[in-house]
Order: C-alpha cells, then structure tokens, then sequence
C-alpha cells in the first residue's frame, strides 16, 4: 500500500490521494517524498491539465506527523512553499477537505500567488 495514491480517472485528470488514514494523512517524511514524486511524474506528463489533491478516510490532511520518529519527522513550511512555486505552474488552485472544515496551513498555501 502506497502512502500517495495516484489515479487517472480520466484524459487530463489526475488524482493524489493521501494514504495515511489511522494518522488522520499526517505528513511525515514517507508521504512527503511520495507527494514529490508523484508532481514529478506529472511535470512529465504533457496531457496533465488538472491534478485534484485529496486525503483518504474522513480527513484531508492533519499537517505534520508530530508522533513520527525521528528521522521521519517533517516540519512542512517555507521551504515546501518556495519548492511548489520554484516550479513554474502552481500544482494546487484549491483544496476539498472534509466538509470544508480544513483550517491547516494547506488551506492557507492553496491561496498562495507566486512573487513576481
């Protein structure tokens, strides 16, 4: 079982899901690596016009692992931000939570604009 999923359910669309459900999709070292293998594999993929990024089980996402052993650990901030923008394209417009009760910094990065 992979901590990121990826799905193609149809032309141009791609789906990452988080697969961490008993820790709620904490990101720790594992997924995050996962997660940025996966937007590699789809800067390559000419026909990606829309990629959705969701969490499996009832959350999206509960932000950094803090029970994660060290080593694992990740402490997602700045860095994670400048890297997504460093890229060109943005991979994330908007995120779906649960119900829309996300209120973690993934929220707040979904409105990020790249400085010009």
């Amino acid at each position: 079982m992979s901590v990121v999923e990826v799905e193609r359910p149809a032309g141009g669309v791609v789906v990452l899901r988080l697969n961490r459900p008993e820790r709620l999709n904490a990101i720790n070292r594992e997924l995050l690596d996962g997660l940025w293998a996966a937007i590699a594999d789809i800067r390559r993929d000419a026909g990606c016009r829309v990629v959705i990024l969701t969490g499996a089980g009832r959350g999206f996402c509960s932000g950094a692992d803090l029970l994660a052993p060290p080593g694992e650990a990740v402490a997602p901030g700045d860095e994670q931000r400048r890297r997504l923008w460093r890229r060109g394209r943005p991979e994330l417009a908007a995120s779906a939570g649960d119900r829309g009760r996300e209120r973690s910094g993934g929220r707040r990065r979904a409105r990020l604009r790249p400085r010009l």
